[in-house]
């Protein structure tokens, strides 16, 4: 059961004695919680954008290093199979095809982490506006419950039922479908932001050997050694 149905249930259930001190009305603690959940969800997006940040900065300059290594090693390789070395020119471009798998590696995370920073960055401001529209609607609720005990106070002392509150629970009712609403645009958000440092699958794959990276010695060889013919012929 949600939050806001127990809250439904509670004020509904006029055998609840409703508590001198609004604040410890099981209603009014439930909405507090989700408060104090609303705060802690943006404060973990925020940490994640930061981390994401972070990691963007450092994958962008591994990538450039890497194609620094890459085009230095292609020069390396060219040079062995000019000179017909080509066990050299092989350990070569099994070195030039780890460089280039871990670049691919490092893109895809980019890619992937630039949209989960797109993500948090559409999110964070909704959370904040979510947090603050808790903020009002548990003071809503702590007026709410201040009627309704005056109400019941004023029913019991005059001998007669606690009546049924119908405009008190249905303001209530319009802040609750709000609320569900916000939340289910929040969730992926949080989701995301929770799990910023998770590999996908296919990548733990490729890390473990068990799925090919498109990358390997001979393939680079080939590429290499085709460059070099090309530059040989007449003309070029």
């Amino acid at each position: 059961m949600s939050n806001w149905a127990k809250v439904f249930s509670l004020l509904n259930a006029h055998r609840v004695s409703y508590a001198e001190n609004v604040e410890e009305n099981p209603a009014f603690a439930l909405i507090s919680a989700e408060l104090k959940q609303s705060l802690s969800q943006l404060s973990t997006m925020q940490q994640a954008f930061k981390a994401l940040q972070s990691q963007q900065k450092l994958a962008r300059a591994k990538v450039s290093q890497l194609a620094a290594s890459i085009e230095e090693y292609e020069g390396y390789a060219a040079s062995a199979l000019n000179k017909q070395q080509s066990e050299l020119a092989l350990e070569v471009a099994a070195k030039i095809a780890e460089f280039e798998s871990q670049r691919k590696t490092e893109q895809n995370a980019i890619q992937q982490r630039q949209g989960d920073l797109s993500l948090l960055q559409q999110s964070m401001p909704l959370c904040e506006q979510h947090h603050k529209r808790l903020k009002h609607q548990l003071d809503t609720l702590k007026a709410v419950v201040n009627v309704l005990h005056a109400q019941a106070t004023v029913a019991v002392r005059e001998g007669g039922e606690v009546p049924k509150h119908r405009t008190a629970l249905d303001a209530l009712k319009k802040i609750r479908d709000k609320n569900a609403a916000e939340q289910a645009q929040l969730q992926a958000a949080s989701d995301l932001a929770a799990d910023v440092d998770a590999q996908s699958l296919r990548e733990k794959l490729k890390a473990a050997g068990i799925i090919d990276s498109g990358h390997s010695a001979e393939t680079v060889l080939q590429r290499i050694a085709a460059q070099v013919n090309a530059a040989s012929e007449p003309g070029n």
